[in-house]
């Protein structure tokens, strides 16, 4: 029987998150001494010292804020006589991308310029705080990224799972009604991630392909052969294609798929209809080329569902969905064995057709 509605459970995932950290934060702003101490308690768990006194931490009056200067959730907290600037990278099922982590430090060196805090003997703390807070799945090559995370940014880096969060919310759900629901909620993700459908992907995918469950398929000589550059300062943003498997809704129904991408930041090209018209045609090339051969694939494979174009609706988009190809099995081992051999079969075609071209694995 429902006795009361989670609103966790239809809040959308990333932004509730930010909602949680910032209330925790908030806590520490309060006259109640419940919830003054729920705050503090959250201070010395994300900077990692269960021996800070009460008297000596402080929030600043305008923190936290959420989605400041495109930083999830931004803090600065006073502990002592020294201000620590914190950042909070909030994430569900996504991972770090563009070099988030590099741009929000070098917006916060420029933030240390003053505060709002009343004593003014306060010094700034060298390195800021960056906390990764995630519920969702964590690879293990994920993990190992933040815990070197440090020696490429001028930070002290926190790591957040869910079973962290799950078990600091444990000992403050009994005060506080909506600590409880979001424990419960968590307790009901912690439980997905081990029994859902696409975690169960995830896991066959890892023991497979490794920590790696992409690849890429890097048609970058070829565009260069047939089509030129379209030029740009960042590597990254020049033309290549990437295939990712996971599960997506195939017609209402949750199933395995293939999807082919064309990623390239179109911003930069605004206006150019020239580089524009290259864009489309490595699209269409690449769509004309390689279908036919995924066809042959899923021909032989009786398990395979259909095949479908998807065009993005968005001009300036940053990918493209080229096609699917959604998988009508639901037994993980038959899934994961197609996929194998589709792999192999891919990157052997590949390096036949095109010698000057190269195929790597996201990393």
């Amino acid at each position: 029987m429902l006795t009361r509605p989670n609103i966790f459970n239809y809040a959308k995932k990333e932004l509730s998150q930010d909602a949680v950290i910032c209330w925790l934060l908030e806590c520490c702003h309060s006259d109640d001494d419940k919830y003054r101490k729920i705050g503090i308690d959250f201070v010395r768990f994300i900077l990692d010292n269960e021996n800070i006194k009460e008297k000596d931490i402080e929030l600043e009056k305008d923190s936290p804020r959420s989605q400041y200067k495109n930083m999830d959730v931004y803090a600065n907290i006073r502990v002592g006589k020294t201000i620590i600037p914190v950042i909070f990278e909030d994430k569900t099922d996504t991972f770090l991308h563009d070099n988030q982590e590099s741009k929000y430090i070098e917006k916060i060196e420029k933030l240390k310029t003053g505060s709002l805090f009343n004593d003014n003997g306060l010094c700034w703390r060298e390195k800021a705080q960056y906390v990764f807070f995630k519920t969702g799945y964590v690879f293990d090559w994920q993990r190992e990224v933040i815990e070197n995370l440090d020696k490429n940014i001028n930070a002290e880096v926190k790591s957040i799972y869910i079973d962290d969060i799950l078990n600091f919310i444990s000992k403050h759900k009994d005060k506080d009604f909506m600590l409880a629901d979001y424990y419960k909620y968590l307790l009901d993700r912690k439980v997905s991630l081990v029994n859902g459908i696409e975690d169960k992907c995830n896991r066959y995918f890892r023991k497979i392909f490794g920590e790696n469950r992409w690849f890429q398929y890097n048609h970058q000589g070829w565009a260069a052969k047939r089509l030129g550059y379209i030029e740009d300062r960042n590597e990254k943003n020049r033309i290549y294609y990437e295939v990712r498997t996971g599960t997506r809704s195939n017609n209402g129904k949750q199933s395995y798929v293939i999807i082919f991408h064309q990623y390239r930041d179109e911003k930069s090209i605004i206006g150019n209809e020239k580089e524009k018209d290259k864009l489309r045609e490595c699209r269409k090339k690449f769509f004309e080329d390689d279908r036919e051969f995924v066809e042959q694939i899923i021909n032989e494979k009786n398990e395979i569902g259909i095949i479908e174009e998807k065009t993005a609706k968005n001009e300036m988009a940053n990918q493209r969905n080229l096609f699917k190809v959604f998988i009508d099995e639901t037994n993980e081992d038959t899934v994961c064995e197609f996929f194998r051999e589709f792999v192999e079969r891919f990157n052997v075609r590949a390096t036949d057709t095109h010698k000057d071209e190269y195929v790597i694995f996201r990393d």
